[in-house]
């Protein structure tokens, strides 16, 4: 009413005694879940600490390192051949000679010309006298190729060069046993602290290989050997290594120098061993222990993994633990696409593919991607540090940590789709029955696994079908809390300015020198001097050869002289820009719901930061997609002439 009073009379007037009776709140806040760069914040710890975050600024000020040259930057390999990701390793193909440089320790070579498959092993010796040890920050080299550990802050110090230590330092191993062949890289250092001795540098070498078994099908259980892999031919498919049946959870053991007694105290289900006649018996059914077991071994420790056949029992008799019955032997689940594929990029003659060379923590970009379409409100929660490696534990805890959160309203953990196919499909399992049936008041973003890959191009290989078959709720009806989104997308989240030789990891820098040298040759085949000494910093992985430059100001100067060069990166950048879309559809959800309500489906919407989704979806697809027999809907990302991507 208004109250400006122009005539006499009663004039009234209400005034608000309480506020509102209804409080507008945010509607779509998702949860990010994933790895971070800094894992406190004002010396608290954000692990396993749901932090709420309104702005990217904010985001950056709490989980990542404000100095730039600190961040880690994720970093790819520049090969001559192929490869798979097959978890913590790669599987290499191609049909040429086996390059003694390629890959590292744990990697694989499958030559396709002669059918047979190697293996990369690490072999540790006792550093020589060019290593030095102690507990502080090491004195002036008296030489050049010396190397110092200091085993107080577990640094390692070298190549010393014109009686100067390297800035940059590597991090030392350390144990209380003597290492193995399943730590470290080539080129690490490791020190025994209970022996006081010290290991290093490492050396990988390739083994002489093994034949692969041509199949047309893929292997049953009782098919093969441990350790050996088999290729479907008819499918480009491989498969493998074997992997040994694995010894079940120990149980208590209880023992004596005689044959146990059925009128004995021992409940059911007790294992008894006769220490004197050397023989298993147990589980007690019915109040009695059966006759003695087969198939049985003893020793004073835990059974090794390779130990023991299939259906063996194990008898550990000074922790008075028995193992057993072992499981069979068996195929993992997990199968590598070794067809052919079209080189990343193309010089001079030579093909070179690119691949991840650590793992891609997506949180980041993800957040980026977040706000670029319209995030506001959001949690985010650290399940560890960028280096602290993938584990599916620390995702799924993460998850239950969530219980007690009553805000989100979406569930987004980009960083799935660095796991294995098998483990993120069980994880994505696991956010479903989070939202459907522990909180119900929620919804789980799903990526496709693979989603750069067009549905049908290798039927049984289709990421789209895989998805559908492997993913659900423990309870169906869960699976309506669940959305999916394909294909992946190419975005410009990264920029040029983003990306550069620190991208690069530096087992490839023997490829970067080549393309420079094949670029920057004169007509007489000469490279300048200064543009030598300049990729001099590559060869050296350091200063140059006159010491007046460094990799950071040469390759400034080389982006600017090698167009070769800056395309190299810009194929780089084009690898890291291909994203899994969860983070866009998390931001277009909370952009809708802030400008229209929740009663405006989040469809139909531009997703901003796109260059194009990296499978061309028609009609067709779309429709497989939309309205498939299994009920399982995949929500389509498409390119519509003067709508962009939606």
């Amino acid at each position: 009413m208004s109250t400006t009073m122009k005539t006499p009379g009663v004039y009234i007037q209400e005034l608000d005694a309480f506020g509102n009776a209804v409080v507008p709140v945010p509607t779509a806040v998702p949860a990010f879940i994933g790895y971070t760069e800094k894992t406190s914040y004002n010396g608290k710890s954000l692990v396993n600490s749901p932090v709420k975050i309104t702005s990217l600024a904010q985001f950056c000020s709490i989980f990542e390192e404000k100095d730039q040259s600190k961040r880690p930057k994720i970093k790819f390999a520049v090969d001559n051949v192929s490869s798979v990701s097959m978890g913590t390793s790669k599987l290499f193909y191609g049909e040429g000679a086996l390059d003694k440089e390629l890959g590292n320790a744990g990697d694989r070579y499958y030559n396709s010309k002669d059918k047979k498959i190697f293996t990369k092993t690490l072999s540790w010796s006792a550093s020589g006298n060019k290593v030095s040890n102690g507990t502080s920050q090491p004195p002036a080299p008296s030489a050049d190729d010396l190397f110092y550990l200091d085993t107080n802050k577990n640094l390692v110090y070298g190549p010393s060069k014109d009686g100067k230590w390297p800035e940059m330092t590597a991090s030392l191993l350390t144990g209380k046993v003597p290492p193995t062949a399943n730590d470290g890289q080539a080129g690490a250092f490791y020190y025994d602290s209970a022996a006081k001795k010290s290991y290093g540098p490492a050396k990988a070498t390739w083994d002489g290989g093994a034949a692969v078994t041509q199949v047309t099908a893929p292997p049953a259980d009782g098919d093969g050997s441990v350790g050996q892999f088999n290729l479907d031919s008819s499918k480009n498919l491989m498969y493998g290594p074997k992997e040994t049946g694995e010894w079940p959870v120990a149980n208590d053991l209880i023992t004596d120098n005689k044959a146990p007694n059925n009128a004995d105290e021992n409940a059911d289900g007790s294992w008894y061993y006769d220490t004197n006649g050397k023989k298993l018996y147990g589980p007690k059914t019915g109040g009695k222990w059966g006759n003695a077991l087969s198939n049985v071994s003893a020793d004073t420790k835990p059974p090794a993994a390779t130990a023991g056949a299939a259906g063996a029992y194990a008898v550990d008799t000074s922790a008075k633990k028995v193992y057993g019955p072992k499981g069979k032997d068996h195929w993992p689940d997990e199968d590598y696409d070794v067809s052919p594929k079209t080189p990343d990029y193309s010089f001079g003659g030579t093909d070179y593919f690119i691949s991840s060379a650590s793992t891609i923590n997506r949180l980041h970009s993800a957040m980026r991607f977040f706000y670029a379409n319209g995030g506001a409100d959001c949690y985010v929660l650290s399940v560890g540090g960028v280096d602290s490696g993938l584990d599916a534990d620390s995702i799924t805890d993460a998850i239950d940590h969530l219980k007690k959160e009553s805000e989100p309203t979406m569930l987004v953990i980009p960083d799935l789709m660095e796991f294995g196919k098998n483990t993120a499909y069980s994880i994505q399992g696991y956010m479903i029955n989070h939202c459907g049936e522990e909180t119900q008041n929620r919804v789980a973003i799903l990526d496709i696994h693979g989603g750069y890959d067009a549905p049908g191009s290798i039927p049984e290989m289709a990421s789209v079908d895989r998805f559908r078959d492997r993913v659900s709720g423990t309870v169906q009806k869960s699976n309506s809390y669940a959305a999916a989104y394909y294909p992946w997308l190419h975005t410009s989240v990264y920029e040029a300015s983003d990306v550069n030789y620190a991208n690069i990891a530096s087992d490839s820098y023997g490829k970067v020198v080549d393309i420079l040298n094949a670029d920057l040759k004169d007509k007489k085949g000469n490279v300048s001097a200064d543009h030598a000494n300049a990729i001099s910093c590559f060869t050296n992985n350091g200063d140059s050869d006159d010491g007046k430059m460094t990799l950071p100001n040469s390759d400034a100067a080389l982006q600017i002289a090698s167009k070769a060069y800056k395309t190299l990166l810009d194929k780089v950048r084009k690898q890291l820009n291909l994203m899994p879309p969860s983070p866009a559809m998390a931001g277009i959800y909370s952009a809708v719901d802030d400008a229209q309500g929740v009663w405006k489906a989040p469809a139909n919407a531009a997703v901003q930061n796109v260059v194009a989704p990296a499978v061309k979806i028609n009609h067709d697809m779309q429709e497989d997609l939309n309205v498939p027999l299994s009920g399982k809907s995949v929500c389509a990302i498409r390119f519509f002439k003067g709508m962009g991507n939606m």
